[in-house]
């Protein structure tokens, strides 16, 4: 799964998540232990709900494929 954010740390900081920036604003993210794609998209947004609860100003774009 790849979202558009600027946070990789923010993403690697649970040990069950694996963030790496892949290109210009695109970061390429795996939840180890999530085999089905539409949990594994569901946990995402929940965790990025923070982040952008306290980043207002920059958009999040998650794209599964």
């Amino acid at each position: 799964m790849k979202t558009r954010v600027g946070a990789v740390s923010y993403l690697n900081a649970r040990p069950d998540c694996v963030a790496a920036e892949t290109g210009r604003g695109v970061v390429e993210v795996n939840l180890l232990g999530s085999q089905r794609l539409p949990f594994m998209r569901l946990e995402l947004d929940l965790r990025l709900g923070g982040w952008r609860a306290a980043n207002p100003g920059i958009g999040v774009l998650l794209v599964t494929g």
